[in-house]
C-alpha cells in the first residue's frame, strides 16, 4: 500500500482547521467563565467591605454626637440603630467594649472613661477597615 503524502497533508490540514478554533474557543470560553467568578466575587467583597464602612463610620458619627449633645431622643435613635447594625460587621472581640459604651450612653455617663473606650473602639474599628480593605484585581 503506497500513500499519497499530498492526501495525508490535506487530511490533517482539514483536521487542524476544524478542530484549532473550536479547542481556542472552548479554551477561551473556559478562561472567560474564570475571570467572570474572580470579579463576581470582588464585587460582592467589594460591596460588603463598602456597607461595613458605612455602618462604622456611621456609628462613629453618631456616637460622637452623643458626647456633644446627648439631650434628644431622635439623636439617641439613630446612635441606637447604627449601634445594634455595627454589631452584624465587628469581630466579636470588640462587642464587650461596644456594649459597655452603650451603657454609658443609657445611662447618661459622658466621662473621661466613656471617651478613652470610644477612642479604643474607633481605632480598632479604624484597624479592622485597613485590613478587609478588597485588593484591586
Amino acid at each position: 500500500m503506497v500513500l499519497d503524502w499530498s492526501a495525508t497533508a490535506s487530511w490533517i490540514a482539514l483536521a487542524v482547521a476544524i478542530l484549532a478554533p473550536v479547542l481556542t474557543a472552548f479554551l477561551n470560553n473556559k478562561h472567560q467563565l474564570k475571570l467572570k467568578k474572580i470579579e463576581l466575587f470582588h464585587n460582592e467583597a467589594s460591596a460588603y467591605f463598602f456597607k461595613k464602612r458605612d455602618v462604622y463610620c456611621g456609628y462613629i458619627e453618631h456616637a460622637s454626637c452623643l458626647f456633644i449633645d446627648h439631650s434628644t431622643l431622635e439623636k439617641m435613635a439613630i446612635y441606637s440603630k447604627m449601634y445594634h447594625e455595627l454589631f452584624l460587621y465587628c469581630d466579636k472581640e470588640i462587642w464587650e467594649d461596644i456594649e459597655l459604651l452603650n451603657n454609658h450612653f443609657n445611662n447618661n455617663v459622658f466621662d473621661s472613661n466613656a471617651k478613652e473606650l470610644f477612642l479604643k473602639i474607633t481605632k480598632y474599628l479604624a484597624d479592622e477597615l485597613k485590613t478587609t480593605m478588597p485588593k484591586p484585581i
